[in-house]
Order: structure tokens, then sequence, then C-alpha cells
């Protein structure tokens, strides 16, 4: 575990440097996002989504999903719900067609709509592990997905290969559920309370380190920066070296 080394992060200049929340432009993922939601997946075979939505930074999608979300409290609307379930796709940057090819659950909405609206429940009252669990259940969701419906839902830091890597020193397991999450919880939580951060600021700065130096799927540094000097840098390769 990597918990002493992350301590040493110069944690106020990172937690203004996530690419995904910025109200200038919208990231590289997310612009590949909203191509794949509107446009019926990467080969245009499903179903299209969010047709007429227009946005031009992250920003914008995240006071979006909160305005369903506050709506969805007050009536139980399942338009809202189902809404806020395709633009949280679209804020984290949909990597593959996933619930949006031909093929995909999201098409589907009686199939995955109840798990949905008992994990949006689950997360209302705090019971976390069992919420992640429900929503996991939902074809294609998986963990670093469940996680940002969780954050949104229920304002808890997101779990993703990124955070598995610069955590724990290990892919993001398939498997991992529920009890996985608690313990990334906790220990979140303890390097909020070191930071003087909420949990979610904790985990954003965190993204935000690990997507300037590290590639997306392990703890190895993005070509061109071995031997650079970039912010944190130092920390960065202390990383690699632990693993």
């Amino acid at each position: 575990m990597n918990l002493e080394i992350l301590k040493n992060l110069d944690i106020e200049y990172w937690k203004n440097e996530n690419p995904y929340l910025n109200d200038k432009s919208l990231s590289k993922g997310q612009k590949s996002a909203i191509t794949t939601i509107q446009n019926g997946g990467k080969k245009g075979t499903g179903n299209r989504y969010l047709v007429n939505y227009q946005v031009e930074n992250g920003l914008e999608i995240e006071i979006a999903i909160n305005k369903n979300i506050e709506i969805y409290r007050q009536n139980r609307a399942e338009k809202e719900a189902i809404d806020t379930f395709d633009l949280v796709y679209l804020w984290g940057g949909v990597p593959r067609s996933g619930p949006y090819s031909r093929q995909g659950i999201r098409a589907k909405a009686d199939a995955w709509l109840p798990c949905y609206k008992r994990f949006i429940e689950l997360t209302f009252t705090g019971e976390i592990e069992a919420a992640i669990d429900e929503v996991n259940s939902i074809r294609g969701v998986g963990m670093a997905y469940g996680s940002k419906h969780l954050k949104f839902w229920g304002n808890y830091p997101v779990l993703d290969t990124r955070l598995s890597w610069l955590i724990f020193g290990e892919k993001l397991k398939p498997t991992a559920g529920g009890n996985d999450y608690v313990i990334y919880f906790q220990i979140i939580q303890e390097l909020a309370g070191f930071f003087g951060l909420s949990p979610c600021e904790t985990e954003e700065a965190l993204f935000a380190f690990s997507e300037r130096y590290f590639l997306h799927d392990k703890l190895t540094m993005k070509e061109g920066l071995v031997r650079g000097n970039g912010h944190d840098q130092r920390i960065a390769n202390e990383l690699c070296n632990a693993l």
C-alpha cells in the first residue's frame, strides 16, 4: 500500500488539476463519451441517448446531474434516474460502448432500472457496501463506473483503475465488490483527514496526479516523463520504484 508516500503530495496543487472538473472544456474522454452515447455506441448500431443534449465542459455535466438528483429526491421520477445514468457515463468518459452497444443493457430499462433504483435508495441511507454490490450487478457497469454513480448519488469517492494502482499498487480486480470499496473508502478517509479535505476532494486530487504521470492501466510513467522534473514527479518515481 502506498499511503505514506502519497501523504507527501502537494495536494492543494493537485485538487485544481483534475481534467474532468473544469469549466473550460470537455476532457478527451468526455468528448468520446458524448459521441458514443449520442451515436448509438462505437459502431453506431445501438440506440441513441441524450440526443439533444449539448454541453461545453465537465462542470455543466455535474450541474445537470445534481439537478436531476434533486428532482429525484423529491418525487422519485424515473426519467431523472434514467437521464442521470446516462450523464454519469458521459461525465466519466465511456471507455467503450459498454451499455450503449447494440447488445448493451442500456436499451433494456426494465432489466436494469429496478436495480438502479434500489442502488439509489441504499446510497441515500448510507449502505455503501450493499449499494456498490447492487449497481455492479447491472451488466456492463463494474466498480469503476459503479463508484462514479455512487459519487453523485451519495458524495463518495470514485474507485477506478487509476486509484487502485495509486493506493494499492495493483490493478482493479474485475470482481471487486462492496467490501473492497469499503476498505478503499476507509483509506481515502484517512488521507482526507491528513490533508484536511473531503474524501471526494482527496480522490479527485489523486486522480489528477495519476493522470499527469501514469498510464491508465498500470503504475508506469508516461513516455517522455521518466527524466522530467514536473510537479511532485519525485513522488511519481518513488511510487514506480515501490512496486
